[in-house]
C-alpha cells in the first residue's frame, strides 16, 4: 500500500501507533495460544506414550482388565487413536465381550478406513456371535486393503470350513501360506482340512511343517496325535 493511502485515524497505516500496537496485541495473543496449544498436545502425547507402555506391560502379564483400562484412558487424551481403538476391541474379544468388541472395531474403522487389521477384529466379532456373512465380508475386505497378509485369507477359509466348504477352505489357507511360510496356523488348518477329506498323506505333510516351523506349538501337536489315531483306524488304501 502506498504511504500516502491514510487511514481512518487521519494517518498513515504504516505509522498509525495504535493500529500497530493492536496489531501487535493480536499477533502476541495468537502467538500465546499456539504456544499453549502446543504444550498441552505435547503433554498429551508423552501420556499417551506413557499409557500405553504401561498398557503393553498389562497385556504381557495377562492383566487384560488394566490393558483395557489404560488404553479407555488414552482414548478419553486422544479420541482419535485408532490403535488404541482397535486394541480395545481384540482386548474385549479375548474376553468373549463380543458386542464390546465389535463397537470397538467400528470406531477404529471410523477414525481410520483402511486399517485391515480392525476388519479382520471386526470380522472376529461379528463370527463370535454367528454372523458369518457380515464376517466374511470384513475379511474380505481386510484381504483388499492387505493383500500381502496371511489373516484375511485364513479367516476366509476359517468361514468357509464351518459352512462346510472344505474345498474352498483348503484354497484360503493355502493362499494364507503362499503370503508367508512361516504361518503356523496355515499350515495347522490345511492339515485338519486334509485330514477331513481323509488325505491323511496331505496332512500329515502339512502338520510336518508347522512343527518344523514351531516345535513347542501344542495345537500342532495335537493335530498331529489326531491324525496318526486316523492313520491307524482308517489306512489309506
Amino acid at each position: 500500500m502506498n504511504l500516502a493511502q491514510k487511514t481512518k485515524c487521519g494517518r498513515c497505516r504504516y505509522l498509525c501507533p495504535v493500529k500497530s500496537i493492536l496489531d501487535i496485541k493480536l499477533i502476541l495473543t495468537i502467538a500465546v495460544f499456539l504456544l499453549w496449544h502446543c504444550s498441552s498436545f505435547a503433554q498429551d502425547t508423552v501420556k499417551v506414550q506413557e499409557l500405553t507402555k504401561r498398557a503393553e506391560v498389562d497385556m504381557e502379564s495377562g492383566n487384560t482388565y488394566g490393558a483395557i483400562k489404560l488404553h479407555l484412558d488414552i482414548m478419553d487424551l486422544d479420541a482419535n487413536n485408532y490403535q488404541s481403538a482397535n486394541t480395545l476391541s481384540g482386548l474385549y474379544g479375548h474376553l468373549h465381550q463380543y458386542n464390546d468388541q465389535i463397537t470397538w472395531a467400528k470406531k477404529a474403522i471410523e477414525i481410520n478406513p483402511r486399517l485391515a487389521m480392525a476388519y479382520i477384529s471386526l470380522g472376529n466379532g461379528y463370527g463370535a456371535t454367528g454372523d458369518l456373512q457380515n464376517a466374511e465380508d470384513c475379511y474380505r475386505k481386510a484381504d483388499q486393503l492387505d493383500p500381502k497378509s496371511p489373516i484375511p485369507p485364513y479367516c476366509i477359509g476359517v468361514i468357509e470350513e464351518s459352512r462346510g466348504d472344505t474345498k474352498g477352505a483348503i484354497a484360503n489357507y493355502q493362499r494364507s501360506i503362499d503370503r508367508d511360510s512361516l504361518f503356523v496356523s496355515g499350515y495347522c488348518s490345511l492339515a485338519v482340512a486334509y485330514a477331513k477329506t481323509e488325505d491323511y498323506t496331505s496332512a500329515q505333510k502339512y502338520i510336518d511343517k508347522a512343527l518344523a516351523i514351531d516345535p513347542k506349538s501344542s495345537r500342532a501337536q495335537e493335530i498331529k496325535g489326531h491324525i496318526r489315531e486316523n492313520i491307524t483306524t482308517k489306512p489309506q488304501h
